[in-house]
């Protein structure tokens, strides 16, 4: 005589259902997370919101050479002044109608990254990078062009290697120009380098 004996499968095919579930929405977040920074793709944690001071921006002599990207932690701080557009052909119409702010400023490894934020949509234009501390000017960092988003645009980014361009530590001065036809906005803002 033979027993046959009934496997009870409801309870497998549940926790099997609940594994799945939770994978989609763990997948679903972090596409999301990657797509948007968020938390664990953020780049500087501590993003610096600038806020409008009056400063004066250094000149000197000094430039240093081309760039490139390293990843390494450090820390850092900026802070910023917005400067509202100002056309170089005297007329008071501009394509850039808006404030240009720096976002985040920091030092990650050899990398200085600079973000911006264009509180217009732009299509296009151009924005420039320029360091400065005391008599050392860095004025060759390579432009970068203007990317427009649903309800704002950005400079598309700078990541700057601090050891190529001569990139000493101590405090800078960030100087952010963006042009848009005859029109530059600017905005200063200041960065520690470790």
């Amino acid at each position: 005589m033979r027993i046959d004996k009934k496997v009870n499968k409801k309870p497998v095919k549940k926790i099997l259902l609940i594994v799945v579930v939770i994978l989609v929405f763990a997948a679903a977040y972090l596409i999301t997370a990657h797509a948007a920074t968020l938390w664990p793709f953020r780049a500087n944690p501590v993003a610096s919101t600038v806020k409008s001071t009056p400063s004066s921006t250094a000149s000197g002599s000094q430039s240093a050479t081309v760039g490139a990207k390293a990843t390494d932690t450090a820390n850092s701080s900026s802070t910023g002044t917005t400067t509202k557009n100002s056309s170089t052909d005297g007329s008071s119409s501009s394509p850039i109608s808006s404030d240009v702010s720096i976002i985040s400023s920091g030092q990650n490894g050899d990398t200085l990254s600079v973000r911006t934020l264009i509180a217009d949509i732009e299509s296009s234009g151009t924005c420039t990078l320029t360091l400065s501390k005391g008599s050392t000017r860095v004025t060759n960092i390579p432009s970068v062009g203007i990317q427009a988003g649903p309800s704002s645009s950005t400079c598309q980014g700078f990541d700057v290697s601090i050891s190529q361009y001569g990139i000493t530590s101590g405090t800078w001065t960030i100087v952010i120009d963006v042009t848009s036809g005859s029109t530059t906005n600017s905005t200063t803002g200041t960065v520690v380098i470790q």
